[in-house]
């Protein structure tokens, strides 16, 4: 029961136990919920000096379709970043309780835009995680994610020795996997 009160999109949650037929030993337990709504809409307008106007959107739902799983869609723009970002969250993945989380995203900075830098790059990324339950409050988590990195329009005459260095020694595009761990405690109770 406390499993399910945690979740944002119950109200409230009963339990009524009932005696399974020609098993004395047995009993069914019968859960009777009360969904509210958990779900977001955001839209932001912003203005920079430095990256100009910008906008964007999410759209994020906790209990998706009335399935429990989460959805966050979302996107940013302005005249330095454009940001896409796609994440979907099974908590309950297996019956003993592993979450798992896939997300895509992809950013394009122009800084050569504003005047900064003479260069544009371009990221794509995908992550996997998994969350495990240790006890009834705590998790361990794990994930593993790839991120490709094209750096474009690179001008080494106004970039500075090191950052001309780093270039020509180690060209785009570039790959990388990042690995996390992590362990929460999480002692709520509703």
């Amino acid at each position: 029961k406390r499993q399910l009160l945690l979740q944002p999109y119950f109200q409230t949650v009963t339990v009524q136990p009932s005696p399974v037929p020609g098993r004395p030993e047995l009993v069914d337990l019968n859960y009777d919920v009360k969904e509210v709504s958990a779900g977001a809409f955001n839209v932001n307008l912003q203005y920079s000096d430095l990256s100009g106007f910008g906008y964007g959107a999410q759209v994020y739902e906790q209990n998706f379709n009335g399935t429990g799983k989460t959805v966050n869609v979302g996107f940013t723009n302005d005249d330095l970043t454009k940001n896409y970002s796609l994440s979907y969250t099974d908590p309950m993945y297996t019956l003993d309780g592993v979450s798992r989380t896939m997300s895509v995203n992809f950013t394009r900075t122009t800084p050569d835009k504003a005047g900064l830098t003479a260069y544009n790059m371009d990221q794509s990324g995908f992550t996997l995680g998994y969350g495990i339950p240790v006890t009834e409050k705590t998790r361990v988590s794990a994930s593993l994610s790839y991120k490709y990195t094209v750096v474009k329009d690179y001008a080494n005459k106004i970039a500075s020795p090191s950052v001309t260095q780093f270039m020509s020694e180690y060209p785009s595009p570039y790959n990388q996997l990042i690995a996390a761990l992590g362990w929460s405690y999480d002692s709520r109770d509703r």
